[in-house]
């Protein structure tokens, strides 16, 4: 039998009713991404590490994570709607880009630890 590999996994705590709350989080550096009709990515280049991050965006639009620097996102990538803020739990280097999905705007990710 393989051996299994113990895989630590940043969890948030949970209230009493069992939902997740972010109190135990704090917020980093916030990297904001101007998108348009064209995608656009952190500016940078250089890719996130972050175990956690926060995205919010002032207007619908789509995002894509992925390892490649060149990775852009596209209408059918996911879907963030506008002040609804989302977590993400990462694994590695990531590059985040965003598109519009009717209106140009901003995506805010802010690095969470």
């Amino acid at each position: 039998m393989a051996a299994k590999t113990a895989r630590r996994k940043m969890m948030l705590p949970r209230d009493q009713g069992g939902d997740p709350f972010q109190g135990a989080l704090f917020p980093q550096e916030t990297i904001i991404i101007a998108y348009t009709d064209v995608a656009a990515k952190n500016v940078d280049g250089d890719p996130i590490t972050a175990q956690v991050v926060r995205l919010i965006s002032t207007t619908d639009c789509h995002v894509k994570f992925q390892d490649k620097a060149d990775a852009l996102a596209a209408a059918t990538d996911m879907l963030i709607r506008q002040f609804v803020p989302e977590y993400f739990y990462l694994h590695g280097k990531n590059y985040i880009s965003a598109i519009r999905d009717a209106s140009n705007g901003s995506l805010y990710v802010t690095i969470m630890i």
